[in-house]
């Protein structure tokens, strides 16, 4: 329920001469303030003004009106004089009103009109308790007769006043006429207090009610003025209660009736009483229900019973609901079948003056067109003649025409002969790049083809050198008299792989240090190396939001609040460009081809720009309600991601700049983070509400369950690049890293930030990942383990918000709320190698990614070969291993075969093609991928290097081990 405000405005004394001339109104205003004020009767917070000035009465309701509610039930009162203007302007006169400037000394009724018009309140109610009086001009004459007052007042306002004729007018001092002092209010007060307004019996007083029991109390004293009341309200004003409202007398006399029949027909009343009436009705109706339920009748007890019952909540709500509708709906429609009436009659009026109107005006146009005639008549035989002679001028003038037509024809093939030359100029400019761009594919084969032979070659040779190793180990372990002939199967096995062992009878082969990034894999524990500050870029003046490379790295784009996106030279760290948005910016990303970089911002738009011009392409990318707070472009490029404040990600065409298909529905609050897996079948999202969800972005449906273990929202999801692990971090201080697999957690969350960790990324290898956080450092893990590969990163005076890589990995760049961008470098990021790799968390497994097709389907048939089983576990034994299953004797197999895989693959395949595949080593009897018992699977030539030696030796050290503590 809304609340009750009451303002009472009178005024008694003027300073005015000719106003104190007049009749005082009477001094009812105090007695009307504390019947509205009682709470048992009206229930208004009442604000009473006597006598005050001009600006205060102003302020008073100008604050009436203001910060209303629509249940809100304002009501202004006003007691004293009116005076009405020639042009037919009405003022409220105040104490220092001056008749000779009424504008700024009087209260304008068009201001209030204004305050009431743009209320919001459902209803509004104005007493006025004045004597109107007209200031005209001498030369006009007015009387009483003046037609009735009406303002605008806007929907939901009622007024109710003592009378809206002008019963006297100014003529300068002098006044004709004379102010009636008005009974208005004292029948108001009395109605009110005594409850004698109650017309209808039914415990409420409402605006109607007190408006016909003024007026039939005025008629009763004789008196000449008249109150009326007029509005737009459809509503039913209830203006007080009735506090001493008893049941009616019938209805007494019904229920006290000996007759059973009598007091049933007594029920219906009073249940419509206590459907319709207010508390003061329902607890006298109550009472006189309890009465009955005790009626020696039974029917009339249990009908009793039945009404004291509370009714349904939704039933009760809804009947009442449906007669107040009916009742409004039924005021209403005869509103508007009076209104209807009103302005038919005017329609007719108006169509009969029109109908004569018009009529005058066609005997004029009938009396004007003749006069014309005679005119034109005259006029058109002057024009003939001027006629003849424009046709003689027009034979010359086409002849002139035929001549330019002629010219105009040799012009246009000329033209058409240039616009040919132009085209075959178009053409072999074409065909000119078409020939260059075949020249740089076809000389990007053969370096590509150069490059993948000198891995092979490098491959060899690192197989020798595990060759070596191996064989010095085995050397040391084997008796004296072996070690001839192990030296000759070991140096046959390197020549296998197109090298040579030598090691003669009696000589130990010394083996080699495993290569430097071999070694630089192993140690990168806490003690590793860290990084260093090796940079800043200047020129943001607040938080940097986003960061990206290009994909070649030559560029570096940071994006901040500052309302511009800043493009870096990161090798010289020289600003490259500068792309203005106006308002505050929060992502940015590159176009897989490097050719587009897409911004999202603060006013809930997605922009494309050129990144050679640094101008805006096509219109903004318009659907996201609220800011737009990450980008993700698929591997592909063909399409965009979005997520929004408004907790939506949306896909975009980046070339088209349409939208591509549905929205993607799921969040319930902001979405801070969107990624792409590297093989783009799958979009991530992370969000406020602590989820992160998985879509496909070409059925634009959700793929799979959500993940659900952050404690707090999540601001930041990556995929590894080997496409099998997703990291996220959030506002819980955690780094999680996923099984893509699974959708289960991998090991424990990795702690370490002590404040919101807003931002991950990968190194290009995978073998390192980066977090930025708002305790103001930048924190180094390996991701296979989930330790730290380094201490925090310290530099930046204020939360991290974003940390990307360069694409080749040298280099880490990282953003603030300072509006610092810092770039660090060391050995540590030197010796990781930059070709991704895919990892397998259930065990650890790393296997490095192949772009080579016969080496991925070698491992594939491999794998396929190989089979594991489960190792038995006594009890008191010791925990198994991996490799516990692997019997030493089988070793040399293994080894031999791995090493003639890598060096040949294309006889691996044979080998498994044909029949002979049967005779490849079954290590068990179970059917358990060998994924989840290696060490190591190799399977390409990005590390192939460095993982063949470290897995040879890995291998063949532990299952020797194994072999040397069983029985």
């Amino acid at each position: 329920m809304g609340r009750r405000l009451a303002l009472l405005i009178a005024t008694y004394d003027y300073q005015d001469a000719g106003l104190r001339e007049l009749a005082s109104p009477p001094h009812d205003a105090e007695a009307l303030a504390a019947v509205l004020g009682d709470p048992e009767i009206g229930g208004f917070e009442v604000t009473t003004l006597i006598n005050e000035s001009h600006h205060t009465v102003t302020r008073a309701v100008t604050a009436l009106y203001d910060q209303l509610s629509r249940d809100d039930l304002p009501l202004l009162y006003f007691a004293g004089h009116g005076i009405k203007e020639a042009d037919g302007r009405l003022h409220l006169a105040l104490a220092g009103t001056r008749r000779e400037n009424l504008d700024s000394t009087a209260l304008p009724m068009e201001s209030i009109s204004h305050l009431m018009d743009r209320c919001i309140s459902r209803q509004k109610v104005l007493i006025f308790d004045c004597c109107f009086g007209g200031q005209f001009p001498a030369s006009s004459t007015t009387s009483n007769s003046e037609p009735p007052m009406r303002w605008s007042l806007g929907r939901g306002a009622t007024i109710l006043n003592a009378s809206d004729t002008v019963q006297y007018v100014f003529e300068g001092d002098i006044v004709h006429g004379s102010a009636t002092p008005s009974t208005l209010t004292a029948h108001l007060v009395a109605g009110l207090r005594d409850s004698s307004a109650d017309l209808d019996d039914d415990g409420d007083i409402t605006l109607d009610e007190l408006s016909r029991y003024v007026n039939d109390r005025m008629a009763a004293e004789n008196q000449n003025q008249r109150p009326n009341k007029w509005g737009t309200a459809h509503f039913r004003t209830v203006i007080g209660r009735n506090p001493h409202w008893r049941l009616p007398n019938h209805l007494v006399a019904s229920i006290t009736s000996p007759l059973t029949s009598v007091r049933l027909a007594a029920l219906d009343s009073l249940e419509r009483l206590n459907d319709v009436g207010n508390e003061i009705v329902r607890a006298r109706v109550r009472e006189t229900l309890l009465h009955l339920a005790e009626d020696d009748s039974r029917a009339v007890a249990e009908v009793a019973a039945v009404l004291l019952a509370p009714p349904a909540p939704d039933l009760a709500a809804a009947e009442d609901a449906l007669r107040h509708a009916r009742a409004e709906a039924q005021k209403i429609l005869d509103e508007a079948k009076s209104q209807a009436a009103d302005i038919l009659t005017d329609a007719a009026d108006n169509a009969k003056a029109i109908i004569a109107s018009a009529r005058q005006d066609a005997e004029e146009s009938q009396r004007t067109a003749r006069a014309d005639t005679a005119r034109l008549t005259r006029e058109a035989s002057r024009a003939e003649d001027r006629r003849d002679s424009a046709v003689a001028g027009a034979e010359a003038a086409e002849t002139r025409r035929d001549a330019a037509l002629a010219a105009a024809t040799d012009a246009e093939a000329r033209r058409d002969a240039a616009v040919a030359a132009m085209d075959a100029a178009d053409s072999l400019r074409v065909t000119a790049l078409t020939v260059v761009s075949a020249a740089e594919i076809r000389r990007d084969m053969v370096r590509a083809e150069s490059e993948k032979e000198e891995q092979r070659r490098d491959l060899a040779l690192a197989v020798a050198e595990a060759a070596e190793l191996r064989a010095a180990r085995v050397q040391s372990e084997l008796p004296q008299s072996a070690q001839a002939d192990e030296s000759r199967q070991l140096a046959a096995e390197k020549g296998q792989a197109g090298t040579e062992l030598t090691a003669q009878p009696g000589e130990t082969a010394q083996p080699t240090d495993p290569p430097a990034t071999a070694r630089t894999r192993e140690t990168t524990g806490p003690t590793a190396p860290t990084l260093d500050t090796v940079g800043s870029l200047t020129g943001h003046t607040k938080t940097v939001h986003s960061i990206a490379f290009h994909p070649n790295g030559h560029l570096l784009a940071t994006a901040s609040e500052d309302n511009y996106v800043r493009l870096w030279d990161p090798d010289n760290r020289t600003p490259a460009g500068l792309l203005d948005h106006s308002v505050p910016v929060y992502a940015v990303a590159f176009h897989p081809q490097g050719e587009l970089l897409a911004t999202g911002s603060q006013d809930n738009k997605v922009r494309l720009w050129d990144v050679s011009s640094g101008k805006r392409i096509g219109e903004r990318l318009v659907g996201h309600s609220k800011a737009v707070y990450a980008l993700a472009f698929h591997p592909e490029g063909i399409l965009l991601a979005s997520g929004s404040f408004d907790g939506d990600v949306r896909l975009w065409e980046p070339l088209s700049g349409r939208a591509s298909g549905a929205v993607l529905t799921g969040h319930r609050q902001a979405v801070y983070a969107v990624a792409f897996s590297p093989d783009g079948k799958l979009l991530a999202s992370g969000s406020r509400d602590r989820q992160v969800r998985f879509w496909n972005p070409f059925t634009n449906l959700e793929a799979g369950s959500p993940l659900t273990g952050h404690t707090g929202p999540v601001h930041a999801v990556a995929f590894h690049p080997g496409g099998r692990l997703l990291a996220t971090a959030g506002e819980d201080a955690t780094v999680r890293l996923w099984d893509l697999r699974t959708h289960q957690l991998v090991g424990r969350p990795l702690n370490g930030h002590t404040g919101t960790v807003h931002s991950v990324a990968f190194h290009p290898g995978g073998e390192l990942m980066a977090t930025a956080g708002y305790d103001c450092t930048v924190r180094l893990w390996n991701p296979r383990n989930g330790q730290p590969v380094s201490g925090p990163l310290t530099g930046h005076t204020g939360p991290v918000h974003a940390v990307a890589f360069h694409p080749d990995g040298h280099l880490l760049v990282s953003g603030s709320t300072t509006s610092a961008v810092r770039l660090w470098s060391g050995a540590l990021l030197r010796h990781v190698d930059p070709v991704p790799q895919r990892f397998a968390p259930d065990s650890a497994t790393v296997l490095l990614s192949s772009p080579d097709p016969e080496t991925a389907e070698a491992i594939g048939k491999l794998l396929a070969a190989l089979r594991f089983e489960e190792p038995r576990r006594d009890a008191g034994s010791r925990s198994s291993g991996p490799l516990d299953c692997v019997p030493a004797s089988e070793v040399d197999h293994l080894v031999k075969l791995l090493m003639r895989y890598v060096t040949d693959p294309q006889a691996l395949l044979s080998i498994l093609a044909s029949n002979e595949a049967s005779k490849l080593p079954r290590l068990g009897t179970r059917q358990k991928r060998s994924t989840d018992n290696l060490n190591y699977v190799l399977s390409g030539d990005g590390y192939l290097r460095t993982a063949v030696a470290t897995y040879l030796m890995s291998v063949e050290n532990a299952v020797r081990a194994l072999a040397a503590v069983k029985p």
